[in-house]
């Protein structure tokens, strides 16, 4: 059954991707909250997890969903919890660090609102560039 659910789910899924002439994973800005194709998609993943709660490709996909509707913590947890199932996950980890861009991108928006400075406006530009040129930052060494 968690089977049944797993591949309607995907069917949804696929719909909004049509709807929308591209894959959701390319598509990382745009916000589809109301997307009724995506929400039936994340009850579907939903179901299918509750069956099979060590089902890894259900919480990846639903945090696909999640994250295509804007709802980012949770879908964060989601692709943590596929990273506990399957550590070696590569595209949820850059999923999961897209959630983390567009939470950063939310802040800086709210920060601008909030004080429309040149300051603010400087320091925006100043990230977004260290952003393009990600070999100007200093990266953490893996283990």
């Amino acid at each position: 059954i968690y089977a049944y659910n797993y591949i309607r789910a995907g069917a949804y899924m696929k719909l909004e991707e049509v709807r929308q002439k591209t894959v959701l994973d390319d598509i990382p800005s745009k916000d589809l909250r109301d997307s009724a194709d995506l929400t039936k998609a994340i009850a579907d993943y939903t179901r299918a997890i509750n069956l099979h709660p060590k089902f890894c490709y259900a919480f990846y996909n639903r945090g696909r969903a999640l994250s295509a509707q804007m709802k980012l913590s949770h879908a964060i947890k989601d692709f943590n919890t596929t990273l506990k199932l399957d550590p070696d996950h590569a595209a949820c980890l850059f999923n999961r660090g897209m959630c983390y861009q567009k939470k950063v991108r939310i802040d800086w928006m709210k920060s601008h609102k909030l004080c429309p400075k040149k300051e603010t406006v400087g320091y925006i530009r100043q990230v977004s560039s260290m952003l393009r040129y990600p070999d100007n930052l200093i990266t953490p060494r893996l283990p």
